[in-house]
């Protein structure tokens, strides 16, 4: 049995696994599916609550809310068709907990703080070429 394994850095691992193996990865692979499914059903029970209280509050900004969203998912959408370098690089320096520094960032890659200046320059550049289109 051949397991894929896609990451949201866009990576792709495909693991081949047999016999006893296999069962537990599909045993593992049915509980996270049951998870999910009840993850998402409490987080639509949640959703329908918040909707409630939305509809008394006059001053919520739903169309604000849906557009921010929208260019969320656009911008890691664009992310998605970075090579993994550049992927790595907006990661460390902006989509992690734990943020690096652009000097802390060039210490870690072992290169000038000017150098990660620059490819975070033109990775923006493509970024915006990337939304635009």
């Amino acid at each position: 049995m051949k397991i894929e394994y896609k990451f949201v850095t866009g990576e792709d691992v495909s693991i081949e696994v047999y016999g006893e193996f296999e069962e537990i990865m599909l045993e593992l692979d049915r509980n996270l599916k049951n998870n999910d499914r009840k993850e998402t059903r409490r987080h639509e029970s949640l959703d329908l609550f918040d909707k409630d209280e939305r509809n008394s509050d006059i001053t919520v900004d739903i169309l604000g809310d849906v557009c921010r969203n929208f260019d969320k998912d656009k911008l890691y959408d664009a992310i998605a068709k970075l090579k993994p370098q550049e992927k790595e690089l907006i990661h460390k320096l902006y989509l992690n907990k734990n943020n690096l520094s652009q000097f802390e960032c060039s210490q870690f890659m072992d290169v000038s703080e000017n150098s990660v200046k620059q490819r975070m320059k033109r990775i923006r550049k493509k970024l915006r070429n990337i939304l635009l289109k």
